[in-house]
């Protein structure tokens, strides 16, 4: 299970440090893709196939919206391996969507990591801070 927060640094060539307690999961490969908010989400090849499954397994392909949500997930994503250094290079137009600039956020998501620029993650933080029980109220039971 992966979770956590920990602030890195993008290097000039865009490569990112995975966090030394959890390259041992990445072992296999690591899968990055666009998140649905301004992130990048990290996945080990096992679970990126459990959250493809998840995501499209029940929606019918014949419609217009799982096509197009399927290009925004499927378009963006990214395999890659670890280097001797236990970083991977996240690509520029992933770098561009998230908005990473240098500093940025790891952060560690039951399933996956997320990657935010560090301050775009301090703004969302604060609004789930202020709205955390009312989000919360909000999610129904499944």
């Amino acid at each position: 299970m992966f979770f956590g927060e920990a602030q890195y640094t993008l290097d000039d060539k865009g490569r990112l440090t995975i966090p030394a307690k959890f390259r041992s999961r990445f072992s296999d490969g690591v899968m990055v893709a666009r998140g649905l908010e301004p992130c990048l989400l990290i996945f080990t090849p096992d679970d990126w196939q459990n959250y493809v499954t998840s995501l499209y397994g029940h929606l019918p392909q014949n419609k217009e919206n799982t096509r197009a949500i399927a290009r925004f997930v499927f378009s963006g994503a990214s395999d890659q391996t670890l280097d001797k250094q236990g970083r991977i290079l996240l690509p520029s137009n992933l770098r561009a969507y998230a908005g990473l600039r240098e500093d940025v956020v790891i952060l560690g998501i039951q399933d996956h990591l997320e990657v935010w620029d560090a301050e775009a993650w301090q703004k969302d933080l604060k609004n789930l801070e202020i709205n955390a029980r009312q989000i919360s109220e909000n999610l129904s039971s499944p």
